[in-house]
């Protein structure tokens, strides 16, 4: 039984091989101004891209390998029941589509797309266009290394021959006759001018052989995105734009060799030969970058933490739902776990990108919230709030929902993007992010605080005050050394920026709620409300600005979020007015 066993896992074994080589998902690519494994770039740009596929490395190794296989498959995502009536496509059930049908219909409704507005339907025919465009740039990435189509060594003069003509022509091997071929063709324009059918046969071949090549590399010059060989700038380039530029290190030739080595085995089915040219190319291409990193990173995608912690924290509702409801310590235990779970997992996830990142891991919106939530949660636990199971659910509710939050920004910061160089100042980004990060999660503790105090009556004035003393101390000095960060990068201490104007809104609001008793004559139940209200400032602060899209800060806008902004500050005003009354009844 044990050799059965064995025997059927060699045969998937290697099938798998032949299909994805063990050594293609190592390769190093360059990808938004970092280097990661290929398969983690697969991964990256099959979502962004919406290609549907179950192995992001297999549709990417097709791509390349099998160009006119991979062209007819149905992987392109089409949703849009607008986009696929004015395609001329037909509705599936997957609403998939092949590269293939979708050149063809795009070719056919071209003149209908120049006249289309600008709004929401063009945007997601580009987006169409966009995955269609990634599809056909892969494509092209190794096309140089493979036979030309039609065309055989009797078509070529024989002085362009090489020792060597077992294999068929391809363009790597006319590429250094390249030129003396161009103006061969051009010179037999000019005299026999543009019947092709009177040149004499040699210089029809001559001809033929320039058009295709001068197709070809046409056609490859748009493939920029598969970025594996190293360059004289330093920075990766595809393989056409070294091969068109001429550029590239000392050792281009050996990279190109073990590319053609990799297309000649893959087309004739030698999978070792074919394992081992793209081995040598990752050993080539991972000189010089930490191969650990490489390795978390991948890791880090694998896992997808952000859906995890989504879920845990979803579960977290629940279970701390239920011990409330059915008072069973089971439940109450289940829900301490899982929150330590959730911190232990959130603290992980931040270690990762700044480990991956070498930067503080508050350089994005997307990244500020998980900093902040992690805080939340830390304090929840140090402080030993979860062993009030109010306290707990509140810790879940506001984790969960900012989760959510950061699930739409996570698009745009999937692949961890590096800082604009005005931003990516590490000691000045460290102190203020940090510390107005820090001061945006006291102002969420000081604001559930105070939600809880007005729901449950069992958190007092003094307590929610104290967190407020904390958020206005940190949001005011996260301001302050922002101030000084301003005037390190742009020369400026304050510039009245909306980002700016929303952290001075968010200190002027803790100042005025804690010092408005001392001026006015007002119910504690009123402190308490404006209080709970400091969520809808901090909403405003961290997100509203980001809304307008201009001033230094407009790194952080995102569109998206918009109708959750304005649809969380009208709820959280509903249930103030309700909490607010509620609580005045019960005194009276």
């Amino acid at each position: 039984m044990m050799r059965f066993l064995t025997l059927c896992f060699l045969l998937i074994s290697s099938y798998s091989w032949a299909e994805t080589p063990p050594s293609w998902q190592y390769l190093p690519v360059a990808y938004e101004g970092r280097t990661l494994h290929l398969k983690t770039f697969a991964k990256l740009t099959t979502e962004k891209y919406d290609i549907e596929t179950r192995d992001a490395s297999k549709w990417l190794f097709d791509a390349v390998f099998s160009p006119e296989y991979s062209a007819q498959q149905k992987n392109i995502l089409i949703k849009n029941p607008e986009v696929i009536s004015f395609l001329r496509l037909k509705a599936r059930p997957d609403h998939l589509y092949s590269p293939k049908e979708l050149s063809q219909h795009f070719f056919n409704v071209k003149p209908d797309i120049e006249s289309i507005q600008e709004g929401p339907f063009k945007q997601a025919i580009q987006r169409v266009q966009m995955s269609l465009n990634f599809h056909h740039d892969i494509s092209e990435s190794f096309t140089a290394f493979f036979a030309f189509a039609n065309l055989a060594w009797v078509d070529v003069p024989t002085e362009f021959h090489p020792k060597d003509t077992s294999n068929p022509p391809r363009f790597v091997d006319l590429l250094k006759h390249r030129a003396d071929i161009k103006q061969t063709a051009k010179q037999a324009a000019i005299t026999y001018g543009p019947n092709f059918s009177k040149y004499p046969v040699h210089l029809q071949k001559m001809a033929y052989l320039s058009f295709i090549m001068d197709s070809l590399a046409t056609q490859g010059k748009g493939s920029t995105s598969l970025r594996i060989i190293p360059s004289a700038s330093g920075q990766p380039i595809s393989p056409w734009k070294s091969i068109l530029d001429a550029e590239g290190t000392p050792q281009r030739r050996i990279y190109f060799k073990n590319i053609e080595i990799a297309a000649t085995a893959h087309k004739n089915g030698h999978n070792a030969a074919l394992n081992k040219a793209l081995k040598n190319l990752t050993i080539l291409n991972s000189k010089g970058f930490s191969k650990l990193k490489l390795h978390v990173e991948s890791l880090y995608h694998a896992i997808s933490p952000l859906t995890l912690l989504l879920i845990f924290s979803a579960i977290g509702v629940a279970l701390s739902s239920g011990a409330i409801l059915s008072q069973k310590t089971l439940l109450n235990t289940a829900s301490t776990i899982t929150l330590y779970g959730i911190t232990n997992l959130l603290g992980l996830t931040l270690l990762a990108r700044m480990y991956i990142l070498a930067r503080p891991p508050v350089g994005t919106l997307f990244e500020s919230i998980l900093f902040v939530t992690f805080v939340c949660l830390a304090l929840t636990l140090y402080k030993g709030w979860h062993k009030h199971m109010a306290a707990m659910l509140t810790a879940f509710v506001c984790s969960f929902g900012l989760f959510l939050l950061a699930s739409a920004l996570a698009e745009t910061n999937a692949a961890m993007p590096l800082l604009t160089a005005v931003l990516n100042t590490q000691f000045w980004l460290t102190v203020h992010v940090l510390c107005i990060t820090t001061g945006y999660a006291a102002c969420l503790l000081t604001s559930l605080a105070a939600h809880g105090a007005l729901l449950t009556g069992h958190i007092s004035l003094a307590r929610v005050r104290m967190f407020a003393v904390w958020a206005v101390f940190f949001t005011l000095t996260g301001t302050l050394l922002g101030g000084v960060w301003a005037d390190q990068s742009w020369g400026r201490f304050w510039g009245w920026d909306p980002k700016e104007n929303g952290a001075l809104l968010l200190v002027l609001w803790l100042a005025w709620c804690l010092h408005l008793p001392y001026s006015l004559k007002i119910s504690k139940t009123m402190q308490l409300t404006l209080f709970a209200a400091t969520s809808i400032i901090v909403a405003i602060s961290w997100f509203g600005v980001n809304m307008l899209g201009v001033g230094l800060h407009s790194y952080g806008f995102t569109q998206g979020i918009a109708l959750g902004l304005i649809s969380f500050v009208v709820l959280q005003s509903l249930l103030l007015i309700y909490l607010y009354k509620r609580k005045r009844f019960h005194e009276a």
